[in-house]
């Protein structure tokens, strides 16, 4: 059986609100210690919303009408703002009850709390993706591993990448040239945030290691080489939870202008310098 004093508390104060971080419960749980033990004498809706970086607390009473409200900076972890959030509505208690709104205390009102200052916590997090990867005429697939660090509710995240291109060909005289690319990228991530959605973009510098091959020539050779490059990827996806599904493209450069000749033929292939990569991943989040 719950309670009593338990219940009176919920009666109190009702959290609720679409906010993850804090979530409604997470503040709720923070907030009793700080309201009276028996408190039953009226009822309050607190209601949390999520604006980009910034988190709304808004104070009403039972028929909706407006009491108080205030934003907070969101860039902490959660169960640091849901402390910050329940001693903001336990100081409206405190001021509102002392202006004679809601009436007098049954118990004596606890010692003003306080915290700290709230600390961005670090957050990692892991993304798989499958693309089809298209250069000039030719196109072929590409596969992602990339890991990324930053701070909770923060829009920037460093990120480091691994890309697999398989193989390109093109018709080249009588034969076929065949390549591929393993890259490696690093650069900033932004990310902007609106309710479950997200929209991210990176900038990356990158080097390659670019593997060349002849097929079908009288003599085929193999040739290797380290190409730098960059790129720009735009993504768009759904937050729940730590699990982002998301849809992306990635414009890759390479500013090295590379050609493939056959020997003793007046025949030649320049590399092409662009190449675009469609597809989709997953991402995985650690961290508060």
């Amino acid at each position: 059986m719950p309670s009593p004093w338990l219940a009176a508390l919920t009666l109190a104060v009702e959290v609720s609100g679409a906010s993850t971080c804090p979530t409604p419960a997470e503040v709720e749980a923070r907030l009793r210690p700080l309201l009276p033990e028996a408190e039953a004498v009226s009822r309050h809706a607190v209601r949390l919303l999520r604006e980009g970086d910034v988190l709304r607390i808004e104070l009403s009473d039972r028929d909706g009408a407006p009491l108080a409200n205030r934003r907070l900076k969101a860039s902490a972890a959660c169960a640091e703002l849901a402390s910050a959030v329940a001693v903001v509505v336990a100081t409206w208690e405190v001021e509102l009850r002392g202006r004679g709104v809601l009436g007098m205390w049954l118990a004596s009102p606890p010692a003003e709390a306080s915290v700290g200052p709230l600390r961005a916590s670090r957050t990692m997090s892991i993304g798989f993706g499958a693309f089809g990867a298209v250069a000039a005429s030719s196109t072929t697939a590409a596969g992602l591993v990339e890991a990324a660090a930053g701070t909770a509710q923060g829009r920037w995240e460093a990120l480091f990448a691994l890309r697999g291109v398989a193989d390109h060909r093109v018709p080249l005289a009588a034969g076929t040239v065949r390549w591929r690319r393993v890259v490696l990228g690093a650069g900033p991530r932004l990310t902007l945030r609106t309710g479950p959605w997200r929209l991210s973009a990176t900038a990356e510098a990158m080097l390659a290691l670019l593997l060349m091959r002849g097929e079908g020539f009288d003599r085929d050779l193999d040739d290797a080489a380290l190409d730098p490059g960059a790129s720009l990827t735009l993504r768009v996806g759904v937050e729940a939870s730590s699990v982002m599904p998301w849809l992306g493209g990635t414009l890759m450069g390479w500013p090295l202008v590379r050609s493939v000749a056959v020997e003793g033929l007046a025949a030649d292939q320049r590399m092409p310098r662009l190449e675009v990569l469609l597809g989709a991943g997953l991402t995985l989040a650690f961290g508060p």
